[in-house]
């Protein structure tokens, strides 16, 4: 039986307030916290208005280095901790850390570009990393001893509430016993400016489903303590709700509007209703994405028709966006935080500023504070992203009501494989893993890259339409579309369309952030084009690829550290074993553009051996249902993962080898039968770990990087990759089993164990 996912824990930072307390009164009393735009480059863009944070000290072990959003996101973490009655000595290797972010390190990008246009470019290595998407779940899971599995989802404006759903199957699959998750934003110059060049914000204060129409950007942070039920039981731990299912998918089909005949919303809503087993019925409340804009508020109206049916209207419905603005990467769990609030109160959260209902908004809104919240206190969240990610969450007060459905644990197999890198297009380019094509001395190291001198993705299928697509979506559709070939997939059939992706990279694309945030600065925000504005969020190359091959299954966008790839596999792996999808392609990608690489050199990181390259493999995925129902050949089954962080460098051999015993363990075999090692041969580091667990040092290695470069995302599914589509031999009359390691700088590394089958 799957364990119930319950919230023991709560923290918040915002316009409403920066306690749990004061954020809870004023969200429920039907008032609105934004204030004026202070800063001058902003007077002539449309919108007056957001929700800022006031008064707010960042505590003092937040360097000044980092963006606001490190130090809301500290703040509201340490709430959380010590409301759920837990210290981080009550943390280790099975606690797990799931942050979310939309802008992420905006204010730093944006003083970096600065620097750029001024002609005087510098970066540090302690700059370098902060202006990662991913510094902030580093610099979280050092301060609270985490040690467990680390990512940071990046799917934009429902970046939070995804990351709740994946701390819920991180719970119910025992992956962990506690999950610290959340998101967290602040108020960038750049990033209102392309909200109000795409006429989306409003010129007063906002009113979801209402007038005026347009919405206004809020700021801060949201956070929470997720843990089994029972094990709150067992500390005696108060339960403020329990997650019972979410949902996600894809538009595929429009960078930033929604389709406005709400069929992607309401496949994420039907979603969560089913993972949770429940009828829409069963609902009391939405709180709905509800930013007040036309062309979300109508699309959102008609997905909750939808998928509700009948039951959309009884159902009462209002936007916490109304009180706090949209604080979009962490307005997931800001709202879920609004939601636990009326419940305990007793009351429905009003929609501030509501007059009348606006053309094509029909349901039923609250209008007024104090509405007794009668029925079962079950409701919808929901969170809709640019990119097109659609997230849907089943919650209750009632912790006790139900135990979660129970997963069959399927088994998961790699059914099709995607490389595309400039080395080589395809599996049978690196059927030969210790020689890759294309093997030579690279000159002049320090500013050697290995790059894609033509991106022509009509090598791989000419139906590809590669126009307005920055290189890195490119990089990663080549390698999507290869995936689905060589699983036997055929474009825009069903089974296609129901297939989810999980992208993963460590380095967002810089080639749209600094046209749009160049084009700011070069005009004084007054700027004539916003063109490149969507695509500056991470989640955006995932929604293109989605919409290039009509993808609409279970959907997240991932920013790992180095080596994202394999995390981000081991997450895929999550997500079919829950049963979220029966078809997954997990994508890793690096670009490596000209800023890239310069930013690389100027801080010092360029790779000590070997040479950066840029390229994509991707992994399709399927459950033992889906290869049964169309008869497919595995190539491998996926059978477990572990993934491990610490702080200490010198504890860097010994965590690698917990993390390696611990996969092993979780794929039911032993050390012995482990045949084929993804890693550097002669590493110190994963010498140690290899015979700290008992790995014979026969075993055949294989590592790509000093014929392919090294990828910064990529490099250990790529080497994975090679040691499936190659010769790998193993004792007769046994299966080779493959371990994949990788251990980056930050301090996390991941082990990933496959059996390989030979393949008719």
């Amino acid at each position: 039986m799957s364990r119930r996912a319950v919230i023991t824990g709560r923290g918040v930072v915002s316009s409403a307030g920066c306690t749990i307390e004061e954020f809870a009164t004023n969200v429920l009393s039907g008032n609105s916290f934004f204030s004026a735009i202070r800063d001058p480059r902003l007077a002539r863009l449309r919108g007056k208005y957001a929700a800022f944070v006031n008064n707010f000290k960042r505590r003092p072990e937040v360097s000044s280095l980092y963006d606001m959003h490190v130090a809301f996101a500290l703040e509201a973490a340490c709430q959380a901790i010590a409301d759920a009655g837990l210290s981080r000595n009550d943390f280790d290797s099975s606690t797990g850390l799931i942050f979310a972010t939309c802008s992420g390190p905006m204010g730093n990008i944006e003083k970096h570009c600065a620097t750029i246009m001024a002609d005087n470019p510098a970066l540090t290595a302690d700059e370098l990393f902060a202006k990662r998407y991913y510094s902030t779940a580093s610099i979280l899971a050092k301060e609270f001893n985490i040690c467990g599995i680390t990512n940071t989802v990046v799917t934009a404006c429902s970046a939070s509430l995804l990351a709740l759903g994946i701390a819920r199957d991180l719970i119910e699959a025992g992956l962990c016993e506690i999950v610290l998750t959340g998101g967290a934003d602040a108020f960038s110059p750049t990033t209102f400016a392309g909200f109000a060049g795409l006429k989306a914000t409003a010129e007063e204060i906002c009113a979801p489903f209402s007038t005026p129409t347009g919405m206004n950007l809020g700021e801060g942070a949201a956070f929470l303590i997720v843990e089994s039920r029972a094990r709150a039981r067992r500390r005696n731990a108060f339960v403020h709700a329990a997650v019972l299912g979410y949902g996600t998918g894809n538009d595929a089909y429009h960078s930033s509007a929604p389709d406005p005949t709400g069929k992607g919303q309401a496949r994420a809503i039907t979603r969560a209703l089913q993972d949770a087993g429940l009828s829409a019925g069963k609902l009391t409340y939405v709180n709905a994405h509800g930013t007040g804009t036309q062309a979300n508020d109508k699309a959102e109206s008609r997905a909750l028709q939808r998928a509700l049916n009948e039951a959309a209207q009884q159902v009462n419905v209002s936007s916490t966006k109304s009180a706090v603005g949209h604080c979009l990467g962490a307005a997931g769990t800001l709202e879920v935080l609004g939601a636990i609030a009326a419940c305990e109160k007793g009351v429905l959260p009003p929609n501030a500023q509501f007059k009348k209902p606006r053309s094509g908004c029909t349901l039923k809104y609250i209008t007024q504070s104090n509405q007794l919240w009668s029925g079962d206190k079950i409701w919808l969240s929901n969170n809709f992203a640019f990119g097109g990610n659609n997230t849907s969450m089943i919650l209750s007060r009632q912790a006790e009501e139900s135990e979660s459905l129970h997963r069959q644990g399927s088994e998961i197999y790699i059914t099709g494989i995607g490389i595309y890198t400039p080395r080589g297009i395809g599996k049978a380019a690196f059927s030969k893993p210790d020689q890759p094509p294309g093997s030579r001395e690279i000159a002049a190291r320090q500013y050697s890259c290995l790059r894609f001198q033509n991106l022509d993705l009509s090598v791989i299928d000419r139906r590809l339409n590669a126009r307005g697509l920055d290189r890195q979506t490119q990089i990663a559709l080549g390698a999507t579309r290869l995936a689905l070939q060589d699983a036997g997939f055929t474009p825009h059939h069903v089974r296609t369309r129901e297939t989810g992706l999980y992208l993963h990279f460590s380095v967002e694309s810089t080639q749209p952030e600094f046209e749009h945030i160049g084009g700011c600065m070069r005009t004084n925000f007054n700027m004539e084009s916003v063109a490149s504005f969507p695509f500056i969020v991470p989640n955006a190359a995932n929604g293109s690829i989605c919409r290039a091959v009509m993808l609409t299954g279970h959907n997240a966008t991932f920013c790992h550290y180095p080596d994202a790839g394999l995390a981000g596999l081991g997450m895929a792996t999550l997500a079919l074993k829950q049963e979220h999808a029966q078809s997954l392609i997990s994508c890793s990608v690096d670009e490596l553009s000209h800023r890239n690489l310069e930013d690389c050199i100027l801080a010092g990181r360029y790779p000590r051996s070997g040479f950066p390259a840029e390229g994509s493999v991707a992994f399709m995925l399927e459950s033992k249902q889906s290869i049964d129902q169309r008869n497919a050949k595995p190539i491998a089954e996926a059978l477990g993962w572990a993934m491990m962080h610490t702080e200490d460098e010198q504890d860097s051999a010994d965590l690698l080898a917990h993390c390696i015993s611990r996969a092993i363990t979780r794929s039911a075999i032993d050390a012995a039968d482990i045949t084929v090692v993804c890693a550097q041969r002669s590493e110190p580091r994963i010498d140690a770990a290899l015979l700290a667990c008992g790995i014979s040092s026969r075993v055949q290695f294989v590592e790509t990087h000093c014929a392919t470069g090294i990828m910064e995302s990529s490099h250990s599914t790529l080497n994975l990759a090679c040691a499936l589509v190659s010769s790998t031999p193993s004792p007769p009359g046994r299966q080779p089993h493959i371990l994949t390691i990788s251990s980056s700088f930050t301090g996390a590394c991941c082990a990933f164990v496959a059996r390989k089958f030979a393949r008719v």
